[in-house]
């Protein structure tokens, strides 16, 4: 879609990413606006099922298949696990202001209902695809490294919410993709519309899951896979 009929968009550049700067070193305006916009997208945005709308505009939900044909329940992946992972920043900059800060009960509920979403995915299919049906959460395209930043995600919220289960599955995930995209020297299917395209995107998400998997568990395994995904990200 055009970016004019954008008015918001989750993750990529934009929701659940976009309110984090503002929460770390803006003005209290820019906060409440920020805050604001969390709000928005927890009561309004957010699936039963745990998946955020791709799309707004003028009230109306674009899925993430560029009109083609039969992909109206088509949301993308890459999307989803940047919502979670900058949602999960977002609860730490807001207790890094006021220590006694907790998520309303909607806003966790809803953080670890998107969470709930992959692990039921990878549990089922083996991996997060490049495009979930929104409803049922089913891989309806299959392979790619869309989901890169989703190990990173799983193991903040693991932390965060002190559920090992989150942390499991990222690790899992994380040692799919290795093994068979980032030892193999490609990544894959970052931005949308590149379909299944080598990108620069899916290996920076990369380089940062295994960052934050070394820092969540202290593993030194995830730290030399960072420093081998910053060898290929150079490339």
């Amino acid at each position: 879609a055009d970016c004019k009929h954008q008015d918001w968009q989750v993750g990529w550049v934009g929701g659940g990413m976009a309110p984090v700067p503002f929460l770390l070193a803006g003005q209290p305006e820019s906060r409440q606006r920020a805050a604001a916009n969390l709000e928005w997208m927890f009561s309004k945005a957010q699936l039963p099922g745990g998946l955020f709308h791709p799309v707004y505009h003028d009230g109306r939900v674009s899925a993430d298949g560029f009109d083609r044909p039969g992909s109206e329940h088509w949301y993308m992946t890459r999307k989803q696990a940047d919502a979670l992972y900058f949602l999960i920043k977002a609860f730490h900059a807001l207790r890094g202001r006021d220590r006694a800060w907790r998520p309303p009960a909607h806003w966790a509920a809803g953080a670890r209902r998107l969470a709930d979403r992959f692990v039921d995915t990878f549990r089922r299919f083996g991996q997060l695809g490049q495009y979930l049906d929104c409803e049922t959460g089913d891989v309806v395209v299959g392979g790619s490294t869309a989901a890169a930043m989703a190990p990173g995600a799983l193991a903040q919220a693991g932390q965060y919410f002190t559920h090992p289960e989150y942390t499991a599955v990222a690790e899992a995930l994380a040692r799919q993709l290795d093994e068979r995209d980032v030892r193999a020297g490609v990544t894959t299917g970052g931005p949308g519309e590149i379909l299944t395209c080598a990108d620069s995107e899916s290996a920076f998400a990369m380089l940062e899951s295994f960052v934050v998997l070394y820092e969540v568990t202290g593993d030194a395994h995830w730290l030399e896979r960072a420093g081998a995904m910053a060898a290929q990200c150079l490339t």
